[in-house]
């Protein structure tokens, strides 16, 4: 038996409130963007909501580039938070923010750039039900507020029409059970529940106890307007937007934590003839009653996740406190920071990563074991190995010179440094040897380095010409500076970005990153590296031998 849950509001008239549409913005209605380093496309997302919202607020979630400047110059309110804290609590910020300032909805483009019709088609669907919560989902697939529909014809004693045969894709492992769990508690079904386009009752949604600080925010503000009985629709846009699905363990265990005891209590009060039509607030003695114990083992179950690591540094947060340019790495002087990097990066070092590809040509996950080592800046070698053992590709740099061999397309290519690879028969690699070399290697690839303008331990890498060709940005772990994130540049645009976090000592000396990700921003793909071992000794040249000719053998070196 399906229940059915009725706006426990009239909605208004829209005759007449249409002409707000015909004439541009509407008054009540504000765009709320969260954004973290998108300074080059800000600009533009802020004006494709201006024409139907009064007005724009940004968000900045501890940006490291001038995503502020450029929004605030495109004519939003930038609310500018000192250090990335998540999408779910910059969402939260920009909420109240909103509702301080007067306004009753917000639309939240999410990730989507809207054309000016599927704009007109969110705002209309609000003057029609201004106190829904209103979610964009693709063509044919709207799926929530439907049964609202069917409720209206059977009262009205009409035939209701068919219900969408559409069914959204369900996500895998971890994921799909947050999504079992969350269709028994709000019972109808939704396209988009981890996120979307949507407008925002502000009101009350401040009136919800939201905790989920990252991408999970989505689904749980579905989840409380549901149990808390508010109008929830799904509007068709032309286009369909993309899907987002929360993957991480600990933030789906956090989701179950928080809809488990929703659901053992809606089941509670129904099951006692109290009804399911309305919850109270989120944060009443019972909740707390009923979701302490199992909150706190779901997220124990969780708590063992590999979490991904964020390419974004928290040096803003570093800086915030007035430190003075003498406090900075190297006193302040840009040429003493990289000439630490260098030395730091020169040490000899031997280390075994696991090793997580994903990639838009390949199909899921590509899991390996990679050994990397180091010796200066002159000697790198990087050998990618399948889970048994078996050499999936080697790359050695020595010198002058480079080496990639892939046995199993029988590749084997040499060249000098500073050429690029060639097309390896058809294959694309996810990311390019050279390239993974460079950031984890020492060497300087421009000839110049300063601070970057209006930016706090942020290191810029220029070319004899003045373009930027690397950017380190820094920050503080154990009262040492260190690289929490590096960017390399191709003509003026980040190409490949990678975030280092999990700083650990060994042998008391080194600082290393047990944790990168490196992400190609042109292509779509990451590379996540997880240490599994480093060593500091050992290292010999005979590791970094190339062949002297085709056809002579590549000596493996020592393992």
């Amino acid at each position: 038996m399906t229940r059915i849950r009725l706006p426990t509001t009239e909605v208004p008239e829209a005759e007449g409130r249409l002409v707000a549409l015909q004439e541009g913005a509407v008054a009540e209605l504000v765009g709320l963007l969260v954004v973290r380093d998108d300074e080059d496309l800000v600009a533009a997302r802020v004006g494709s909501l201006v024409g139907r919202c009064e007005s724009v607020i940004v968000v900045d979630d501890g940006s490291l580039d001038g995503t502020s400047e450029a929004a605030r110059a495109a004519g939003a309110r930038v609310l500018r938070l000192p250090a990335p804290v998540g999408e779910g609590a910059a969402l939260l910020a920009g909420i109240r923010l909103a509702r301080e300032l007067g306004y009753i909805a917000a639309l939240a483009p999410h990730r989507e750039q809207l054309s000016p019709e599927d704009l007109d088609v969110l705002v209309l669907a609000h003057l029609q039900a201004p106190e829904a919560l209103v979610l964009g989902v693709g063509p044919g697939q709207a799926l929530a507020g439907k049964e609202w529909a069917e409720a209206a014809a059977l009262a009205q004693g009409l035939e209701p029409e068919p219900y969408p045969s559409y069914r959204p894709p369900r996500a895998s492992g971890m994921p799909g059970r947050v999504e079992r769990v969350f269709e028994r508690l709000v019972e109808t079904r939704f396209s988009y529940p981890w996120g979307g386009p949507r407008i925002l009752p502000l009101q009350s949604m401040c009136r919800r106890d939201i905790k989920a600080s990252g991408q999970g925010v989505h689904m749980e503000l579905v989840a409380l307007s549901v149990v808390a009985g508010i109008p929830t629709v799904e509007v068709e846009l032309g286009v369909e937007p993309s899907r987002h699905v929360v993957t991480c363990r600990r933030a789906c265990a956090a989701l179950l934590g928080r809809f488990v005891p929703l659901l053992v209590r809606k089941n509670l009060s129904e099951s006692l003839g109290m009804g399911g039509g309305y919850a109270p607030p989120t944060n009443s003695p019972l909740a707390l009653l009923l979701s302490a114990g199992l909150a706190v083992a779901v997220v124990l179950l969780g708590m063992g996740c590999a979490m991904k690591a964020t390419p974004v540094s928290s040096v803003t947060s570093a800086c915030s406190g007035g430190l003075a340019l003498s406090d900075w790495p190297g006193g302040g002087l840009p040429e003493a920071a990289w000439e630490s990097v260098r030395q730091a990066r020169a040490e000899p070092v031997r280390v075994e990563y696991s090793v997580s590809v994903e990639d838009p040509t390949l199909v899921g996950m590509r899991r390996a074991r990679m050994a990397f080592a180091r010796d200066g800046s002159q000697a790198i070698r990087m050998r990618v190995l399948d889970p048994v053992g078996i050499v999936l590709a080697d790359y050695v740099r020595a010198g002058d010179r480079w080496e990639l061999s892939i046995p199993s397309i029988g590749v084997a290519e040499q060249g000098a440094v500073g050429d690029a690879l060639p097309r390896l028969r058809g294959l694309q690699l996810p990311l390019a040897p050279d390239k993974l070399a460079l950031l984890l290697g020492p060497e300087i690839m421009g000839e110049q380095v300063a601070w970057k303008g209006g930016a706090c331990a942020v290191l810029e890498e220029r070319d004899s010409q003045g373009a930027v060709v690397r950017e380190l940005a820094f920050d503080r772990v154990d009262g040492r500076w260190v690289v929490a994130q590096e960017t390399l540049f191709e003509g003026g645009e980040a190409r490949l970005v990678v975030g280092h976090s999990d700083h650990q000592l060994v042998d008391a000396t080194l600082l290393w990153s047990h944790r990168s990700e490196f992400r190609d921003e042109k292509r779509g793909s990451q590379l996540e590296l997880v240490t599994t071992g480093i060593r500091t000794d050992g290292v010999t040249e005979q590791l970094f031998v190339l062949r002297g000719d085709r056809s002579a053998p590549m000596s493996s070196g020592e393992e």
